[in-house]
């Protein structure tokens, strides 16, 4: 294998922050457990959470801004391009929100020493654990490094090659927050990389704002995200399933959104603008239309998204 292992010394951390809060700091610390620097890259963020990063700023961590909400691609990809400038070959991409469980670079470094095809091995993935809906695992002696194939995995938790990167190119910007990850998988796969995914819970995440609700006797879990983030996590698993050509998935993501409108009005609040920005993302989803309206955008621009990925 020509790689470098991705041993804590050769591991730099990327984390997209957008308005963290106090935990932020915890959070922080537990990813410097597993990585020998941290590039920070705010979207952003103002008052309390920007005195907080900058205050984070020096010695491994360093704090980069890019002035306003760009997305969670576009701050991936400048992350990325900072690692590279310091000599990286790996990076761990993690949200704001995460917080790693276990020796997570152990982990990774086991996993690609046993490999049969280590060199084709793109990213790795970490099982999480959802902290609305489960409990953190007991700790268990180690098995020894175990995994699985993937078509898909979050980017959170996700050990990156960046030859790999290169080769597959940046992760889509006008995506802005959701489906980046499954658009990257899907090119990564299409150029004969290896997707895996850990067995073991190695990260402790947040999707959303899980809460559980009773409808006509059934348990309903909504994960009452923002109207923008409604929106995009319409549009864009519609756009890609258009570019696939896969229709059926199409019209299942059609039926989706209505099926998503619906429970928004009957269970959630903001119940208009988040019923607007799905419609409007099922409407954009169809007919393929990726340039971001102009109302989505103040809603960006105005702390309106939640936090980057989750």
């Amino acid at each position: 294998m020509s790689r470098p292992l991705p041993e804590k010394g050769r591991l730099c951390a990327i984390v997209v922050s957008y308005f963290p809060d106090a935990r932020f700091a915890e959070y922080l610390r537990g990813i410097q457990t597993q990585c020998d620097s941290v590039i920070i890259v705010d979207n952003g963020s103002s008052g309390p959470s920007r005195d907080l990063l900058r205050g984070l700023h020096g010695g491994r961590v360093c704090l980069h801004e890019m002035g306003r909400n760009t997305g969670l691609g576009a701050a991936l990809n400048q992350g990325i391009a900072q690692a590279r400038g310091l000599g990286y070959p790996w990076v761990l991409l993690f949200d704001q929100d995460s917080l790693p469980l276990a020796d997570m670079a152990a982990c990774f470094a086991g996993i690609l020493a046993v490999h049969p095809r280590p060199e084709r091995i793109a990213l790795i993935g970490s099982r999480f654990i959802d902290r609305n809906r489960e409990s953190p695992p007991s700790p268990q002696p180690a098995q020894g490094p175990a995994w699985s194939e993937q078509r898909r995995v979050i980017t959170s938790g996700m050990l990156l090659a960046l030859d790999a990167y290169d080769d597959i190119g940046p992760f889509r910007e006008d995506f802005f927050i959701d489906t980046i990850d499954h658009d990257f998988c899907y090119r990564a796969r299409r150029k004969g990389w290896l997707i895996l995914k850990t067995d073991d819970a190695l990260l402790s995440h947040s999707v959303g704002h899980y809460r559980r609700h009773r409808f006509l006797g059934l348990e309903v879990w909504r994960s009452h995200h923002s109207a923008l983030r409604c929106y995009f996590m319409t549009r864009n698993p519609m756009i890609l399933a258009r570019e696939e050509r896969a229709y059926a998935k199409l019209a299942r993501g059609a039926v989706k959104a209505l099926k998503n409108a619906f429970l928004v009005l009957l269970l959630e609040e903001d119940k208009a603008g988040k019923i607007r920005a799905t419609l409007a993302g099922c409407a954009h989803g169809l007919a393929g239309r990726t340039a971001m309206p102009a109302w989505i955008r103040r809603m960006a621009d105005q702390r309106s998204g939640g936090t980057p990925e989750g």
